[in-house]
């Protein structure tokens, strides 16, 4: 029984003096890694926020200038930003758990399901600002957001989330500069809002 006691305790240690380079091995590089991606992010942001500056001091010395689109738009409505985007959206799905069994994708017997939510790639296409709509024009997809239903457009790492009054839940937009696209966005956005209200005045 004693020799069994000892037999298992020197595979214990064999097993951690083993196991121990190789954790440690894997913990340095996961650190290292997180510290590249931390570099590497921070690098992305500041390279963002000078071109978002010199895009806004020409937007300030030239104004907004319309650009060329392949969207038809009314003759009243101009695209004035555009770049190639992929549109992210919450969906919800729901998970299984416990015993039990699925059949012909019917959960059968014990278990409980739980509904939740994930960010999930859509498409892949263009996002255009025009002076009166955010459009997404996809592959198989597509988005048009009038511009007085925008709550709000917030800039992300490498994307931009929309809020509308028209839908639940927000959509991501994966773009080249967030923080160009999120305060055009909410400028022609609040141009458009004062304009209506004017015109009900």
């Amino acid at each position: 029984m004693g020799d069994a006691m000892q037999g298992d305790l020197g595979i214990a240690v064999f097993l951690a003096i083993l196991v121990s380079p190789f954790v440690l091995y894997i913990a340095v590089r996961m650190w290292f890694g997180s510290r590249r991606e931390q570099r590497e992010n921070a690098a992305r942001a500041e390279a963002n926020r000078l071109e978002a500056e010199n895009f806004f001091e020409r937007t300030a010395a030239n104004g907004v200038t319309p650009i060329d689109t392949n969207l038809v738009l009314p003759p009243d409505e101009h695209a004035v930003l555009a770049d190639d985007a992929v549109l992210f959206e919450t969906r919800c799905h729901r998970v299984y758990g416990g015993a039990g069994t699925s059949i012909r994708g019917v959960h059968v017997g014990g278990g409980a399901s739980q509904s939740r939510d994930s960010l999930r790639r859509i498409d892949s296409g263009t996002l255009v600002l025009t002076t009166a709509r955010l459009v997404f024009d996809g592959t198989t997809e597509n988005r048009s957001i009038k511009l007085a239903d925008v709550l709000s457009a917030t800039a992300l790492l490498d994307a931009i989330e929309v809020s509308t009054q028209r839908r639940s839940k927000s959509m991501l937009f994966s773009v080249p500069n967030p923080q160009i696209w999120a305060p055009m966005i909410k400028s022609v956005a609040s141009s458009k809002v004062a304009e209506r209200s004017r015109t009900r005045s």
